[in-house]
């Protein structure tokens, strides 16, 4: 481990003399885990795979990368969204099969367009699984680059 660590969220540097469990500035927890993760990542599921590139964001449920993956023959750009502990896989998961059921009711075409895709749910990790989210925007709908 570093000598320091930079705090994701906030940007404090903090020192690695002792166990590190949170930011003492801003509380992120899991500070030394999330500080040094490991994208680009590949993940194959669902027969598909998944390569897991930066880091969009980290939330208190989720931490969120951008990812990658063939549709047919064409490459998507996607979101990877997965639990950041393995406590809130109820709600990662909740959240798949609500935009799942908010598109079924879409019947008229009104507001589907504006809801984030579920490309695939699955709980990732070998010794304590969380669950990840892959989620796409409509066609119409593109990220500033």
């Amino acid at each position: 481990m570093p000598e320091t660590l930079t705090c994701p969220r906030c940007y404090f540097t903090i020192p690695t003399s002792g166990a590190v469990r949170f930011c003492p500035r801003c509380g992120l927890k899991d500070v030394a885990t999330i500080a040094t993760d490991t994208a680009p990542l590949d993940i194959h599921c669902d027969g598909r795979l998944y390569r897991v590139e930066d880091r969009i964001a980290i939330g208190s449920i989720c931490t969120i990368y951008r990812c990658r993956f063939d549709q047919g023959h064409r490459p998507v750009e996607g979101v990877f969204k997965i639990a950041r502990e393995p406590m809130s896989n109820a709600l990662v998961s909740n959240e798949s099969q609500v935009l799942r059921h908010l598109h079924q009711a879409d019947r008229d075409k009104r507001f589907g367009a504006f809801l984030p895709t579920v490309r695939s749910s699955f709980a990732y990790g070998t010794d304590i699984p969380r669950q990840a989210n892959v989620l796409t925007l409509h066609d119409l709908i593109h990220s500033p680059d």
